[in-house]
Formats: structure tokens, C-alpha cells, sequence
């Protein structure tokens, strides 16, 4: 990739995300639709595998590239490890109350579905939302997507990152807090120039959600969160927001200076500069980040949202959910 290496990056994002919806239609819905008794987490499973593994292979026929070529491979290390895990728990509860506060407006459906697939058992739960999403994800992600990127400012890269993965996730809800761990994946490959960093701390991080939903009773795991109950958890989860988000960003600069990142001022460097080859290294001015792709797929993504969200049937009782805000704030003025 040169240095149109981010309007290639932008433009496999724009299509893997109408791939996604088209695959997600034409597969899922119609298989739910003719065995309404199918297993609701092997069907994901299958379309989530059958989506990735057919994208991979498209990006392999048009980009002429071997995937591995795009992934970053070096060794990550016990001690990078050692910081990445601990991080990734001190981001449970930040990511907790983003979607707290999201959930405001948007529904969580996240939770639903996991608890849809308790039946399974804990090792299919797993598998399908902790071992799949930390490959596939990552790969597309932290690999194929971010390899675009190379050469470009570090900060700039792990905002567009963040941006992709929050709009790849379709929901309102999940956008807002994926988007943040986006940024955060993306800065754990670029200090450590291994996606095996980002795909431990997806592992993890995914793994403690599925685990709570088995270790929580199954009827206080699927209630719904009333005004009063809802506007509790922003305040608890922003408290310890408030230690846990300073803390990732100790760790994270912790892990910069050990993989011998220096001195210099804090993502101030380009991504993954002193392992790109010359006509990757390129100054950002060199590179277009913001292309016409990239324009179409943030606003297909933005689109895919907006509909999720109407077709929930929140966005018609706009009413409902002022009262719902107006009696979270006067909570809030009683805390």
C-alpha cells in the first residue's frame, strides 16, 4: 500500500460493511424466519464466520495481498500481557458507563442476546462471543483496516480506527463505547506492533460480559433498567470511571515506553513508524485520510443505526424518553 493506502483501507471498510447487512439479510433473517426453533447463537455463529471468512477472502482477490502480509505479527510478550489484561478490566466499567449513558436513548441489545443464548452453555457462549470476535474482529480491524493507515499520525489513525469499529457494530448503544475500546485496540497494536495484544484484550474483555451472564441470576441479568435503576448505574460506573479511565492511560503510556517508543510527546508519532517500509512512512500530508469511501461508509453505517434505532420503536415515543431524561437528571440532583 502507498499513499492511497487509506483510501484502500476506506474503501474495503465501506465494503465490508454493506457485505455485513447483506449477508446478515439474506442468511440470517430467512434461516430465523423458516426454523424459528434454531439455535439463535449457532446461527450467528455460522453467519459471523461465513461473513469474515468469504471478506477475507474478497480482500485476498482484490487487493492481490495475503492477509498475513497486512496483520502485525511481532511477539507480544509476558510483559506487555501482564499490562494489556489488567487494562482491559480497568475498561469494563468505562465501557459500562458509556453504554449506560447511551442507553438513555438507545436500547442495549447486547444483553438480550446473551441472554438469549444462556441455553447453549458457557463454552458455545464463549466461542461465539469472545474467541470468534477477538480473531475475526481484530484482523479486520487492527489488520486489514489499520495496515491502511501506516505513516499516518497515530492519534488521527486510532480515531478513524474507533470510528469504524463503533459504526461496525450497527447499534446505537454498542457504537458509542466500541468506538472508544477501538481507539484503545488500536494504540495497544500500535505500541506493541502485534495484534495479538488487541486480540488478548477483546478475549478478555468479551469473555468477562459472557461470564457475568452465567454468573448473575438469570432473572436480575435480563431485567430491564428502570429511569431510577438506569441513572444508578451511570453514577456508580462514572465513579469508578473516574479512577479506571486515568489508569488505562497510565498503562498504555507504561507499555509505550517499554516497546521503545522514547520520550517524545504522547501519540505524537505516526502509526507504527519505525516498522513501516519508506513508502508507508510517508507524512500524513501525503496520505488522504478523509475520501469519498471513507464519507459513504460512515454514512451507510451512520444510516444502519438510525434504522436499527427507529425500528426498535424507541425513536417513536420521543416523549417517553425526555421524561425518562428529565427524571435522571433531578436523580442525579438528589445524589
Amino acid at each position: 500500500m502507498t499513499q492511497d493506502a487509506p483510501k484502500q483501507a476506506n474503501f474495503f471498510f465501506m465494503l465490508f460493511m454493506a457485505y455485513s447487512l447483506a449477508t446478515q439479510t439474506t442468511l440470517v433473517a430467512p434461516v430465523m424466519l423458516i426454523l424459528p426453533g434454531a439455535p439463535l447463537i449457532w446461527v450467528q455463529g455460522v453467519w459471523f464466520a461465513f461473513t469474515f471468512l468469504t471478506f477475507f477472502l474478497m480482500f485476498r482477490y482484490l487487493s492481490r495481498r495475503r492477509l498475513l502480509s497486512v496483520i502485525p505479527r511481532a511477539p507480544l510478550g509476558i510483559k506487555n500481557a501482564l499490562i494489556i489484561i489488567p487494562m482491559t478490566l480497568l475498561l469494563i466499567p468505562v465501557t459500562e458507563f458509556i453504554s449506560a449513558l447511551s442507553m438513555y436513548v438507545f436500547p442495549n441489545t447486547i444483553s438480550g442476546t446473551l441472554n438469549e443464548t444462556r441455553q447453549a452453555g458457557l463454552i458455545a457462549n464463549l466461542v461465539i462471543f469472545a474467541v470468534f470476535p477477538a480473531l475475526m474482529e481484530e484482523i479486520l480491524m487492527r489488520g486489514l483496516l489499520a495496515h491502511g493507515y501506516r505513516g499516518v499520525n497515530a492519534l488521527l489513525a486510532a480515531l478513524v480506527n474507533g470510528l469504524f469499529f463503533g459504526l461496525y457494530h450497527m447499534n446505537g448503544n454498542q457504537f458509542f463505547y466500541a468506538a472508544a475500546l477501538g481507539v484503545v485496540f488500536f494504540l495497544i497494536v500500535h505500541y506493541t506492533g502485534s495484534v495479538y495484544g488487541s486480540m488478548l484484550a477483546h478475549f478478555v474483555l468479551n469473555g468477562v460480559s459472557v461470564l457475568l451472564q452465567f454468573v448473575l441470576p438469570e432473572s436480575e441479568a435480563a431485567a430491564e433498567l428502570t429511569a431510577e435503576s438506569l441513572t444508578q448505574a451511570v453514577a456508580a460506573t462514572g465513579v469508578l470511571s473516574l479512577f479506571a479511565a486515568p489508569s488505562v492511560i497510565i498503562l498504555l503510556w507504561f507499555m509505550r515506553r517499554i516497546n521503545g517508543h522514547g520520550t517524545g510527546r504522547f501519540l505524537s508519532e505516526r502509526f507504527l513508524e519505525r516498522d513501516a517500509p519508506a513508502d508507508e512512512a510517508a507524512p500524513a500530508g501525503g496520505k488522504r485520510v478523509f475520501t469519498w469511501e471513507f464519507y459513504v461508509g460512515t454514512a451507510f453505517g451512520v444510516a444502519v443505526i438510525a434504522l436499527v434505532f427507529m425500528s426498535s420503536g424507541m425513536a417513536g415515543d420521543a416523549a417517553r424518553q425526555l421524561e425518562q431524561l428529565r427524571e435522571a437528571a433531578a436523580e442525579f440532583s438528589r445524589l
